[in-house]
């Protein structure tokens, strides 16, 4: 999975803090962060192509309650979007520095 971003190393700080992940190679405008999930692997690509409009693709990360998560993204830079709470679950929908929506959500709901 690939994430354009317009400074590769404040991505790689953002997107490498919020994950815990930390940077195994980088080559001319790419970096790579390891796996995100078996087999997905998260890449940074520095881009001066700008994030227009919604996220077709987006990353959800559960946490119960997100609030410390949620912490951690404000500190790395991200800002947040939009906020949804209702009796299924709640989340934080947020934006990393490059405007690129994270979705931090609290799960209610019966498995």
């Amino acid at each position: 999975m690939t994430i354009d971003v317009s400074d590769l190393d404040r991505g790689v700080a953002f997107w490498g803090g919020l994950l815990d992940l930390v940077e195994t190679r980088r080559y001319q405008e790419y970096a790579w962060l390891g796996e995100v999930a078996p087999g997905l692997e998260l890449i940074l690509q520095q881009t001066a192509d700008r994030k227009l409009n919604k996220n077709r693709v987006h990353f959800d990360i559960a946490g119960d309650p997100p609030a410390a998560l949620e912490g951690r993204a404000r500190e790395l830079g991200a800002i947040v979007v939009d906020e949804v709470d209702n009796p299924a679950y709640a989340l934080v929908v947020m934006a990393d520095p490059d405007g690129n929506v994270l979705a931090l959500w609290d799960d209610h709901l019966p498995e």
